[in-house]
């Protein structure tokens, strides 16, 4: 995990990572590099899925790696891996389930979507 690797070595660097309460005060921060939204994203073929709320989303199912900052979100609006929630240690992993229709949804921002889509 990069966040540990660069408090363990001194002159290290994190070029983008999310800044979030537990994170602020293990870092200094320099500033933002660009600001996006995340969107939940669905096949469109998949039918079934229907949202009009961010409540909705939890009546599926949605892919994550473990540890990263999107887990710690869908986390607060209740997903949870006993649950809606499937955790993994690499993005391929649970792209794979969800080209496969084994998972109903992913996050992704507006600037990072594109290249998770990618083979």
């Amino acid at each position: 995990m990069p966040t540990v690797l660069c408090k363990k070595k001194a002159n290290s660097a994190i070029v983008s990572i999310a800044k979030n309460k537990a994170r602020d005060s293990m870092f200094n921060w320099i500033g933002p590099l660009v600001s996006s939204k995340t969107f939940f994203y669905k096949l469109k073929t998949n039918k079934k899925l229907t949202m009009n709320s961010l409540s909705d989303a939890k009546n599926y199912s949605l892919g994550v790696i473990r540890g990263d900052i999107y887990e710690s979100l869908v986390n607060k609006i209740g997903f949870s891996a006993d649950n809606n929630l499937l955790t993994f240690g690499e993005e391929q992993q649970y792209m794979s389930l969800f080209f496969n229709k084994r998972i109903d949804l992913i996050l992704g921002s507006e600037f990072t979507i594109n290249s998770k889509l990618k083979p």
